[in-house]
C-alpha cells in the first residue's frame, strides 16, 4: 500500500475528547501512534502495534490528514483548532514503544515526513518529537538514552523537523529536583545543551509526561504525601531552574 491509497476512519471517541476539551478551553497535544497491522514490519512481535511503521511517507500522510482535520485550518468548524500541537510517536527510544527495538534510522524519516505533512496544512502547529523515555544506553540497542537519541536525530538531519523536544522527566521514587546526573529530570538541561550546540537554542523542551505513582510496589511507588510533594517540586523546578528553555509540563496520571 502506498500513501496515496490511504483513507481515514476517524474514531468517535477521539472526536468526543477533542470536542470536550475545546468546550472547556483546554489545549490538546495529539500523539500520533501507533501502527495498524498493514503498516508493521515483518519482525514486529505478534499482536504488537508499538512497532515503527515501514513506510515513513504513509505515516506523514496520516499526520497531514490529522492536522487537516483538527488543526487551525480545518474545513470543518466543529474540529477547527481543536489540536494545535502534535507529538511524533511516544518514547521512540524505549523498546516497549519502539519494537522490536528503537531505530533512529527509522524514526528520523518518520519525523521529517510528519513535520512536512503537518506544516503543509497547518503552519501554526507545534511539532514535538516523541517524548523521550528516561532510559539508559543499552549495549544490545533495546534502550537509547534521551541525550543519545537527540544527538542521533541531529546527526541524521532531523533538526529542522521539530519545533520542540519531547521529554518524559520521570524521577520516581526520587525527588525530581535531586540533581543527580542519572535523574531524567536533571537530564532536561542536558537535552537543551545539545539543542544549543545544534543551533536550536530558541526551541524549548516540553515535558509531555511526568509524575510519580502510588501503590504497593515498594521499589517504585510513593506515598500520596510524597506524590503531592513531588508535584510541587516538579513544577517549581520546571518553571524556575529550567524555565528559560522549557515549555508545558504534563502530569501523567491514570488508574
Amino acid at each position: 500500500m502506498c500513501s496515496s491509497d490511504l483513507t481515514w476512519r476517524w474514531d468517535r471517541a477521539q472526536d468526543r475528547i477533542v470536542a470536550a476539551a475545546k468546550a472547556r478551553g483546554l489545549k490538546v497535544l495529539g500523539q500520533l501512534g501507533y501502527a495498524p497491522p498493514w503498516a508493521r514490519p515483518a519482525d514486529c512481535p505478534a499482536g504488537s502495534n508499538k512497532c515503527l511503521p515501514t513506510d515513513a511517507a504513509a505515516y506523514g500522510a496520516f499526520a497531514r490528514a490529522a492536522a487537516a482535520r483538527y488543526g487551525a485550518n480545518s474545513t470543518d468548524p466543529t474540529w477547527r483548532g481543536t489540536v494545535g500541537a502534535w507529538e511524533i510517536w511516544n518514547e521512540p527510544n524505549h523498546q516497549p514503544f519502539s519494537q522490536p527495538k528503537p531505530s533512529l534510522d527509522k524514526y528520523v524519516p518518520m519525523l521529517r515526513s510528519a513535520y512536512a505533512g503537518i506544516k503543509a496544512v497547518d503552519p501554526s502547529a507545534t511539532v514535538v518529537t516523541g517524548g523521550l523515555s528516561p532510559a539508559p544506553d543499552a549495549a544490545d540497542g533495546t534502550e537509547i538514552a534521551p541525550t543519545t537519541f537527540l544527538q542521533g536525530i541531529y546527526a541524521r538531519g532531523g533538526g529542522g523537523s521539530f519545533d520542540a523536544v519531547g521529554h518524559h522527566p520521570y524521577s520516581y521514587p526520587y525527588d525530581p529536583s535531586g540533581g543527580q546526573v542519572w535523574n531524567a529530570f536533571t537530564q532536561t538541561g542536558f537535552l537543551y545543551q545539545i539543542m544549543v550546540a545544534n543551533g536550536d537554542g530558541a526551541k524549548r523542551v516540553w515535558g509531555t509526561e511526568s509524575g510519580a505513582p502510588t501503590g504497593t510496589d515498594a521499589g517504585r511507588a510513593v506515598s500520596e504525601a510524597t506524590q503531592a510533594a513531588f508535584v510541587t517540586s516538579y513544577y517549581r523546578s520546571w518553571t524556575t531552574t529550567f524555565g528559560a528553555f522549557t515549555g508545558p509540563l504534563f502530569w501523567h496520571m491514570h488508574r
